[in-house]
Formats: structure tokens, C-alpha cells, sequence
């Protein structure tokens, strides 16, 4: 059976780019400043996903865990690997890695000269494609899916790679029809709107925006209540009943305006983190609103749906407020990052560097007797003596990176990367 280290008193070297601190992690005076939101930004642009972990270290890929077919690391079909294994750059034809991502059956790397690689249990794949000409600088995975954020001349353009398994993609890459899509935007807002991140899952089938202006729209299928249209729910509806053996699909000429919704008046979006169907945004006063998929707790409404791929009772299309300002649940806190949505984590910043999180991985975290359905504080002998930059949340296990360099983890110990495996 599968160990657990102890919580948050422990920290662990991991690799060499790991540094333990040399003094004990207690109470401070002063708390330390919380990390800019482009310190954040750089540091959380590589995600991992249970039961597999991928970090990304001055242009070097290193990975460990399970490498089983949902969350592949191309190891030459080594599994339950407990120590980190760097990927010879030669892999990736001599070039860094800029960022790697881990999502359902979804593993890619997107390299600094804009290359994309998908990997299966044995190797790391270059996804051949044009892109027409434009050059990928940025990456979200999502559950069977990829999306690319590419430039050409100043132009941004957004793709879709749909159906990712694996290492391959049985499906086909496309080009979001952004004029179609801001053209349905605009029908909405009245104004002209540009995308700012984007995000899709289920084989892309299930999509959400952010635009510049702090607005947010969704279109596709509705499976999990991640359109936000209150479909389905017992109050406020405003949609017809679904229709018998169909799921509920929005069009992309008509997206969704979540933001022109009555709770969103006034507030502008940050930020925005998707994991499978679940969907967490950061607005202005520093709440986080949370809907779609309860799988493992990460709405923070204290309901869970269970394991992913069973559409719950549970999940919600109506946005709740998880955080914050407005929020049942610690509404004197502000939100400041979003720094984990993870498969069984939900994790956030708040702009005195305190450390939140809720999701069934966050029962490994919490105090005793508290709910890990709901936002509680971790860490606090860690935020009080160190400014947090980045938390990964690989299912059971999670790793507090801080702007110092030193990294804290806790959970199962064959996913440390220190060769424990009990």
C-alpha cells in the first residue's frame, strides 16, 4: 500500500534545482510579500496530473510517477518510477522545453523554438503540423485535447488539437474560427472583444474564453454544467429541459456570456483554470467563482460528485462563489492567483501570500476535522516565512514551490521523486 508523507512539516529535495532550507519553517513577524502575477505566471505554466509529474528546469524536462497510459512521460515504458529522469534534449531535437503539460490521456511539451511534442509511455512525439506558419508559443491541455496559442507577424491565431491519446492524435488540428466566435461575442457585449486565453476538453467538444476585457463566454457541449447557463438546475433556470438522449450544445456563433450574468455586475475576470469539466475564475474583488464538474470536491461547495467521467448530481452550471468576497467560505480573504486546478485539487493564493485549497487531495493538507470540500488554509508555516510561487497537485500528493527555490511536498511518497516508495 502506498505510503504518505507527513503533511506540511515536511520538506523534501526533489532534484538538484530543489533547494532544502537550512532553517526550520516556523511563525514570522512579518509575512512575506505575495508573488507578482508575472512571477506566477512563469511559474505555473507547467502543470502535472495524477499519478504522473512533469517539471520543467533552465530548458530541461524532468519526469517520474506512474507513466501509465492516462498520464504518459515517454520513458521507454519504465513505470513507477520514483526518481526524477531528465528527457535527453535530443529528444525534443536538441531544443529546450519552454513548458509540459499533464491532462487526462493528454501529455505534451511545447519546446522554445515552438515545437509541440506528445508523449506515450515509451517516447515523446513530434506533433507535425504548420499551424500556417504561425509559431506556438503557449499551451493548455485538456482532457483528449490540446489548445495552442500561435503568432505570425503580431497576429494571434488559436487552435484546437482534438483528440489526443497517448502520444497521438486521432483526430485533427484546426484553427478556432475566432472571427465567428468574436463575431457572436460581440452580438453579445456590443463591443469588440479579443481572446486573451482559451481553454477546451472532451476531444475539444467542451470550450471557454477569457477575453481582454475580463469577460468570459463558453460554447459546446453541456455534459457537466460547464456552459454556466444554470442548465438543468432546480433554480433560476433559463434554458428549455434537455432534450431526451442529446447532450445540450452551445453554438459557437452564439457563445455564452457567463460575465453578463446578474452575480458577475460590476466585476471584471482575471483569471482562468480549467480542468476537465471544472472551471475556476478570478475577478477584480478578488473572488473565486467556481461551476461545471464537483468531481473530487473541487467546487468547493461542499458537495462531491465523485471520480471524473460519471456526470453527478452534484455538479452545477450556476457559478458559486468558492472564495472571497461574496463567499460562504473565508469571504474575508482575497483571491490573488489560482495556482492549481488539478484532477482532485483546487488551489489559491490570496494577496497576503496565504495558501488555500479544497479538493479530496486536499484531506492529506488540512487540519483534522476540517472539510477538505471546502476552502481551507494550508501551509501556514510555509506562506508565513516564504513568498509561494506555484502548487501542483498530482492527485493524493502536493508540491508548494517558493519564489526562494525551495520546494515542500506532501502525500504519497513514490510520487516525491526521492525514490521512496511506502
Amino acid at each position: 500500500m502506498k505510503g504518505k508523507c507527513s503533511m506540511f512539516l515536511a520538506a523534501v529535495m526533489l532534484l538538484t534545482m530543489f533547494v532544502l532550507p537550512t532553517t526550520s519553517v516556523g511563525a514570522a513577524s512579518t509575512r512575506p510579500r505575495t508573488a507578482t502575477v508575472e512571477e506566477l505566471e512563469a511559474a505555473n505554466a507547467t502543470r502535472s496530473g495524477y499519478p504522473s509529474m512533469v517539471k520543467v528546469a533552465n530548458g530541461d524536462l524532468y519526469v517520474w510517477g506512474t507513466n501509465g497510459t492516462t498520464t504518459a512521460i515517454g520513458v521507454g515504458g519504465q513505470t513507477n518510477i520514483t526518481s526524477p529522469i531528465k528527457i535527453d534534449r535530443a529528444v525534443f531535437g536538441g531544443e529546450t522545453v519552454k513548458m509540459a503539460q499533464i491532462n487526462d490521456w493528454t501529455t505534451a511539451a511545447l519546446t522554445e523554438g515552438g515545437h509541440i511534442y506528445l508523449a506515450d509511455t515509451k517516447t515523446w512525439n513530434l506533433f507535425d503540423f504548420d499551424f500556417d506558419g504561425a509559431m506556438p508559443v503557449s499551451i493548455n491541455t485538456g482532457v483528449h485535447s490540446v489548445v495552442v496559442k500561435a503568432i505570425k507577424d503580431d497576429a494571434v491565431s488559436w487552435w484546437e488539437i482534438a483528440g489526443v491519446s497517448t502520444g497521438v492524435c486521432s483526430g485533427d488540428c484546426h484553427r478556432v474560427d475566432t472571427e465567428e466566435l468574436l463575431t457572436g461575442m460581440k452580438a453579445v457585449t456590443g463591443k469588440d472583444e479579443v481572446i486573451k486565453d482559451l481553454y477546451c476538453a472532451s476531444w475539444c467538444n467542451a470550450n471557454i474564453a477569457l477575453t481582454e476585457s475580463g469577460k468570459i463566454f463558453t460554447w459546446g457541449e453541456n455534459r457537466f454544467g460547464n456552459i454556466g447557463n444554470n442548465y438543468g438546475q432546480t433554480d433560476d433556470s433559463i434554458t428549455e429541459p434537455k432534450p431526451s438522449g442529446s447532450i445540450p450544445t452551445v453554438k459557437k456563433s452564439e457563445p455564452y456570456h457567463v460575465t453578463g450574468r446578474s452575480e458577475f455586475a460590476g466585476r471584471t475576470i482575471k483569471q482562468l483554470s480549467m480542468h476537465y469539466s471544472t472551471i475556476a475564475v478570478l475577478d477584480d474583488r478578488g473572488t473565486v467563482w467556481t461551476w461545471g464538474s464537483s468531481s473530487c470536491g473541487k467546487l468547493g461547495n461542499g458537495k462531491n460528485s465523485g471520480q471524473p467521467w460519471s456526470p453527478g448530481s452534484e455538479d452545477t452550471a450556476k457559478p458559486y462563489p468558492a472564495l472571497g468576497p461574496g463567499s460562504e467560505n473565508a469571504p474575508a480573504e482575497k483571491g490573488h492567483y489560482i495556482v492549481a486546478t488539478e484532477s482532485q485539487l483546487m488551489g489559491v493564493i490570496t494577496t497576503d501570500n496565504k495558501l488555500y485549497a479544497w479538493g479530496s487531495a486536499a484531506q492529506y493538507l488540512i487540519k483534522s476535522g476540517a472539510s477538505y470540500l471546502r476552502p481551507t488554509e494550508i501551509f501556514e508555516n510555509i506562506t508565513t516565512q516564504e513568498t509561494v510561487i506555484s502548487m501542483t497537485g498530482p492527485g493524493a500528493s502536493v508540491f508548494v514551490t517558493c519564489l526562494s527555490g525551495n520546494t515542500y511536498f506532501s502525500g504519497d511518497a513514490v510520487l516525491s521523486g526521492t525514490g521512496q516508495t511506502s
